[in-house]
């Protein structure tokens, strides 16, 4: 016996979630069922002469013709009181090639899945795992010598749909649609024991069962392997948990893609031509989420439809499938204002509502879809547009349905196929709502995530783009801390002094100039209160220099100019975060009771000149 050796019981956490799968199963048939196929084809055959033709038993030959009967292939004639198998047109279409057409099954079933702290996810039917709860861990850790657990922090982990498809699907299987959403991200912990063999004196770390190590990413192998196990008293109660690494804040949505695949658009002017062609260029389907909804987007003081409208209009008769989604939440039925939003929301309905009995009298049945007016509770404002060569994102700060185009807009307009897949899936559970409803549109989003192939691999200039969900926006000020050199913008609409811990506390002590602009005071801030936290600001360690902004440059002739609506942070030159967060109003701060994931969302870019030319238009209002 090798005393140098020590043995170790290693638990190692993931993040585990169960979601119920819609799935396609595909399989070929064999060479015998093509060859009855082909035969049937030639002549009719009873019963009993394909069992002489194939020298098989009756009920094997059964067996064989079943399926190709359930699908259409084959039936059965009677003649003579004796029936026969006839070939049906389908059947001779499938055995005119030299393979038959493959077997589709469709069925849906509950799937289990792991995450690890670098986002990997793994199926755990497809793995054959055997996860423990973290019950079973605790209670082996009180009765276990050398039993080592690691532990990951307490928090959601917002899926990504495509690594989670990859990881559930078996062979010859494609996930059609997930009938579950993770509107409140994905909590649970589960562990995977490993049996670890420590030699000492080599200071080697070697694993009992490698074909289970194996099946997890190196990053798995490498945190066990390079944990200093020389400190663990051998044959010893281990009380201690060890941490591992937080995960990446932005791991869940990071990607690299090309330069040339992502634009900023600035601009009220930029924002009303950029919608007005992505209408027009609409091919197949066409998506808009506004925040809110005027009735001057509908109809015009002529009492006419406006542009926009008139080009929902002719996109229709495209026949191209056209959703809105209205992001408002039903008014609050203890706000003094209840009884008149409650009226505002009615009108804008039954105005929307006329619009498609419009179409359907000038003989256009394609009619938009709604989503039964459920309203989605998101702040976030984007446009998706399938066109008849790619497909596009519009992420604004616009509420394309309700704007005037009158104040200073932020927007990027991505052409990116995966990270558009992966928005798709996040635009499916936006259209559920607080209430969680699934309806058609839920299910219409997530196949049309699933048809976008992925980015074809490239070796042009790459950039970074992460998609911020709401809790993780503070993450992006922490990180501006670490990386800025010279100067930081932070752009709100609103303001009131909810951003004093987030921001102000974050911010302290930092040497680069940070400058911060709002349009207007939320309801209930006073002037006095905005002086006092003006000076607030402005004092060491803090030093942010706050402004109402007051842009010089009119839009329109004769018009007061109007002020920024975009909310935006920017540092130095190459970084951005565009989002509809109201950074000086509105708190993005995690707490036990928050669920509202989509409620705000952001998207992160690291692109040469990206910010500089931001900053650089801005100062020119």
């Amino acid at each position: 016996m090798n005393h140098n050796i020590k043995k170790y019981t290693v638990a190692f956490p993931f993040k585990y979630s169960r979601a119920k799968f819609c799935i396609k199963k595909l399989s070929e048939w064999g060479v015998i069922d093509y060859v009855f196929l082909k035969e049937l084809s030639l002549k009719n055959y009873s019963l009993q002469e394909l069992c002489t033709y194939s020298n098989l038993e009756k009920q094997i030959v059964i067996q064989i013709l079943l399926p190709m009967m359930k699908i259409g292939w084959i039936e059965l004639l009677t003649n003579n009181s004796d029936f026969y198998f006839v070939i049906t047109e389908l059947g001779k279409i499938a055995c005119k090639e030299n393979k038959l057409p493959d077997k589709e099954e469709d069925y849906d079933r509950n799937r289990d899945f792991l995450i690890d702290f670098n986002n990997n996810y793994y199926g755990i039917q497809k793995l054959r795992l055997i996860p423990e709860v973290e019950v079973r861990i605790n209670e082996l850790q009180k009765t276990q010598n050398n039993f080592i657990k690691f532990t990951i922090p307490r928090f959601e982990v917002y899926p990504n749909y495509n690594l989670m498809y990859k990881a559930v699907e078996f062979n010859n299987e494609k996930i059609i649609n997930i009938l579950d959403d993770f509107h409140f991200g994905i909590n649970d912990t589960k562990y995977i024991l490993f049996d670890v063999h420590y030699n000492k004196s080599k200071n080697q770390v070697f694993f009992h069962d490698e074909e289970l190590v194996s099946k997890f990413s190196k990053d798995v192998r490498d945190t066990i392997s390079q944990f200093n196990f020389s400190e663990i008293k051998d044959k010893k109660l281990i009380r201690k948990d060890y941490n591992l690494p937080k995960f990446d804040f932005n791991s869940s949505y990071k990607f690299e893609i090309d330069n040339d695949s992502l634009d900023m658009v600035l601009g009220a002017k930029a924002h009303q031509e950029a919608v007005i062609n992505l209408i027009k260029e609409s091919d197949e389907y066409l998506i808009i989420h506004s925040t809110f909804i005027g009735k001057w987007c509908i109809k015009n003081k002529d009492n006419e439809y406006t542009n926009v409208f008139n080009e929902l209009k002719n996109a229709l008769k495209r026949n191209v499938n056209i959703y809105i989604l209205w992001g408002k939440d039903e008014p609050d039925e203890f706000d003094d204002n209840f009884e008149k939003s409650k009226l505002e929301i009615s009108d804008i309905e039954a105005l929307l509502n006329e619009f498609n009995d419009k179409c359907i009298k000038d003989g256009i049945l394609n009619t938009i879809n709604f989503n039964n007016f459920s309203k989605t509770g998101s702040h976030t404002k984007f446009i998706i547009s399938k066109t008849s060569k790619d497909v596009k994102l519009f992420f604004s700060s616009c509420n394309f349905l309700y704007t005037e185009y009158l104040r200073f807009e932020s927007a990027l307009l991505i052409t990116d196929n995966t990270f558009i897949k992966n928005f798709l899936c996040i635009a499916a559970d936006i259209s559920s709502g607080k209430d969680l409803h699934s309806g058609s549109i839920r299910n219409d989003f997530i196949q049309f995530s699933k048809n976008i192939p992925d980015s074809l691999a490239s070796s042009t200039n790459k950039i970074k783009v992460n998609l911020v969900l709401k809790y993780q926006h503070y993450d992006y000020i922490d990180l501006a801390k670490k990386t800025c050199r010279n100067r930081l913008y932070i752009l709100s609409d609103k303001l009131n002094d909810v951003a004093s811990r987030p921001i102000a506390d974050a911010l302290k002590n930092s040497s680069f100039k940070k400058y911060a602009f709002f349009s207007q005071r939320s309801e209930k801030f006073t002037p006095e209160m905005e002086k006092i936290f003006t000076q607030y600001l402005l004092k060491s360690p803090i030093n942010i220099n706050l402004k109402l902004h007051n842009p010089k440059n009119r839009l329109e002739t004769g018009k007061i100019p109007k002020k920024n609506h975009s909310k935006v942070l920017a540092w130095d030159n190459n970084n951005i975060l565009i989002t509809s967060l109201n950074w000086l109003s509105s708190n993005a701060s995690k707490s036990p009771s928050s669920t509202d994931i989509y409620h705000e969302i952001g998207i992160y870019v690291e692109k040469r000149d990206i910010a500089k030319n931001f900053i650089n238009t801005f100062n020119s209002l």
